[in-house]
């Protein structure tokens, strides 16, 4: 998952303990083109969900569903974790998804650890 500046302080303070408000949702649109790091926002941001964190060992696990009633029609080819939950300018990461169109047919659930390796 692709890190912009601004994000990678964040996560990193967030994984420490110091900013545990950070990163309370999952952003998803249709964009496709590469990630810079001074980029804070999706090419093309649809929508938002809450994710649930808990710990797996020390690692912080976040989840986040897209139900089978929601996001019908959608294009999802790009994911992020985000501060708000209003689509805006305060996404952290970027990364491309393998969802594809989605329709009423299946839920999508997204689960990620979150860790810095040195």
């Amino acid at each position: 998952m692709g890190y912009n500046d601004y994000g990678l302080v964040q996560l990193g303070s967030w994984i420490r303990g110091l900013s545990p408000s950070y990163c309370g949702s999952m952003a998803f649109g249709s964009g496709s083109k590469a990630f810079a790091p001074t980029e804070s926002y999706l090419e093309s941001e649809s929508f938002r969900v809450p994710v649930t964190w808990s710990w797996n060992g020390t690692f912080p696990k976040g989840s986040a569903t897209i139900t089978q009633a929601d996001a019908n029609g959608s294009i999802l080819y790009e994911l992020g974790l985000a501060s708000g939950g209003s689509v805006g300018s305060d996404l952290h990461t970027r990364d491309t998804s393998a969802i594809g169109p989605k329709d009423a047919t299946f839920s999508v659930n997204v689960t990620m650890e979150v860790n810095i390796s040195r």
